[in-house]
């Protein structure tokens, strides 16, 4: 009787229920561009995934963060469009399991719209390359975070460049689309109580042609440019064709376009590659910096060129990472994994896995704990002043056509600001 006694107590300890686990999940989806969208957003999208896994398999690792839980993630294909990215986010919000957090999207046009939901269902979003000004009101979007910083807070830098060069008549140009006309509108305002003259503000839907025509007739040399990359070359072959460009001239430019971007000329643009390289030569770009240039080790234990390689060798490929947000993707997932780790005792008597939606109260501990952070990241020092993260601006000039005869593209980070010279 004892043995079959004790096999019968022995089994009760080995065998173990399947609803019975180690570790609570937490879940997390991703809305990303994957398909019908540029070759290269779809590129940063897939950069972005590899990223985030790897992150979530870090830090499941980790036996001093969320010891009692296991982060997940799914991920869904928005296509580019706000309503399927809406579509998406609600079948997640309406489906079990509950979504602790959001992550995406790439474009901020989209970013917003989802943003505006999480915010009144109260789900922290993390995006990681989105740029918006209208991201940064904690009114509409409560709960929302990014890697990046709005691009209002470039226009200083802007500014400052101006005054380095003594330029002090400048004009701007934009489409009449946000985010560009907001951007163009927040400089506008950063200039005006300065004694730099704004001589000419214009702005285009379409062709870009007349726009530049007026800025032409005005003599307007320094011209601060907000357009997306498609228009951007629309804009310089216009430009070769007016005449407009040589040494007198000094464009500013977004610096997230793709790298060689004035070289697609496909439909639509009637200028040769060697044209648009005429105009472009020596143009500047202020943009946040996506990834440290120092080689300490962070916080994941590893250091930033170490991600890098990890990231290529993942995607099997080689990456440009100049403007490329795996490393703030990777760096959002580890925020992500201390905000909810350091609002465990906080939130006590409630655990994690209790999480409902519409908790304000259980959101805006997360929020805050967000908000204090800071730690250094492979994409550099992270922390947060409301929704937007704190962090070095990268300041570059392309050179294409000048110094050197094999008209090599310059393009390392910092590189110290030069001009052409006549070459003899």
């Amino acid at each position: 009787m004892k043995p079959a006694a004790f096999a019968i107590l022995f089994s009760l300890f080995v065998a173990v229920p399947s609803w019975v686990t180690a570790t609570s999940p937490l879940h997390i989806v991703g809305l990303f561009p994957l398909t019908s969208v540029p070759g290269w957003l779809a590129s940063l999208s897939t950069q972005c995934l590899v990223a985030i896994d790897m992150a979530i398999e870090d830090i499941n690792n980790r036996e001093d963060l969320l010891a009692e839980y296991e982060l997940t993630f799914v991920h869904n294909d928005t296509r580019g469009s706000q309503g399927i990215a809406l579509n998406l986010l609600y079948d997640h919000l309406y489906s079990p399991p509950t979504k602790i957090a959001v992550f995406g999207e790439i474009m901020s046009s989209i970013t917003e719209p989802t943003a505006e939901v999480t915010g009144l269902w109260h789900v922290l979003q993390f995006a990681f390359a989105t740029s918006s000004m209208r991201l940064s009101d904690r009114n509409t979007y409560p709960h929302f975070f990014r890697t990046t910083t709005s691009a209002a807070d470039m226009n200083p830098a802007i500014r400052d460049i101006m005054y380095q060069f003594g330029w002090y008549r400048v004009a701007t140009l934009h489409e009449t689309v946000e985010p560009h006309s907001g951007v163009t509108n927040n400089l506008l305002s950063v200039l005006e109580s300065t004694n730099i003259s704004v001589e000419a503000a214009e702005s285009f839907l379409g062709d870009p042609r007349e726009a530049l025509q007026r800025l032409k007739a005005k003599d307007m040399r320094i011209v601060v440019i907000n357009v997306y990359e498609s228009t951007a070359r629309q804009v310089f072959c216009q430009a070769h064709k007016l005449g407009m460009f040589g040494q007198k001239y000094a464009w500013f430019l977004p610096g997230y376009y793709s790298l060689n971007w004035w070289q697609r000329v496909g439909a639509g643009i009637n200028c040769t590659v060697a044209e648009m390289e005429e105009v472009i030569d020596g143009y500047l770009t202020v943009t946040f910096s996506m990834n440290s240039l120092d080689d300490d080790v962070t916080v994941s234990g590893q250091t930033p060129p170490a991600f890098r390689a990890r990231v290529r060798d993942a995607l099997g490929e080689d990456v440009d990472f100049g403007q490329s947000p795996a490393a703030n993707a990777y760096d959002s997932t580890w925020a992500t994994a201390f905000a909810l780790n350091d609002s465990l005792s906080d939130i006590e008597p409630k655990t994690l896995n209790m999480f409902e939606y519409f908790n304000e109260e259980m959101t805006d501990t997360f929020t805050e704990k967000m908000e204090a952070l800071s730690f250094e990241g492979v994409s550099g020092p992270i922390s947060f002043k409301g929704a937007d993260r704190q962090g070095p601006f990268l300041i570059e000039q392309w050179r294409v056509l000048c110094i050197s005869q094999t008209r090599t593209l310059i393009i390392k980070p910092h590189h110290d600001i030069f001009w052409c010279r006549d070459q003899d």
